[in-house]
């Protein structure tokens, strides 16, 4: 008689990378060369299943800045990420996976803005986005 147990430790799906991208805008204020804009909070959620967090960081850049952070899919196979920022018209956050590829296939994608946003007037936007990616999709990106 032969007796085999399961490990709790392994997932019961391959493991699969994931992308959170983080996209803020702001027109160009024609006053000045370069725009700034503050990240109260970027967060997404780790391989662990914590949320890693990044405050107060402050970028400069012309109209547009795109960050992408990759992670591996939480066992929970649960995608989450937040982003609340200051001095942008508008903030995006797309999540999803990463095929074998390396090609970004979405999940799911969220846009807040501010409508006829003066350049002069800071105002707080925020967007979080929360998912939870079908075992179908994690083992069809792993064929």
């Amino acid at each position: 008689m032969s007796c085999q147990q399961n490990s709790s430790v392994e997932p019961d799906f391959p493991l699969t990378k994931a992308y959170y991208s983080f996209r803020v805008f702001r027109p160009t204020d024609p006053r000045q060369p370069r725009n700034e804009v503050g990240f109260d909070t970027l967060a997404y959620r780790a391989e662990d299943g914590s949320i890693r967090i990044l405050t107060n960081r402050t970028v400069y850049f012309t109209n547009e800045y795109d960050t992408t952070i990759y992670a591996n899919v939480p066992a929970d196979r649960v995608l989450e990420g937040y982003l609340s920022a200051r001095k942008a018209q508008n903030v995006t956050i797309e999540v999803g996976l990463i095929d074998k590829s390396g090609a970004k296939q979405k999940q799911d994608y969220r846009l807040v803005g501010v409508e006829n946003q003066d350049p002069t007037v800071l105002m707080p936007v925020r967007v979080k986005v929360r998912t939870e990616v079908p075992l179908a999709d994690v083992k069809a990106i792993n064929k």
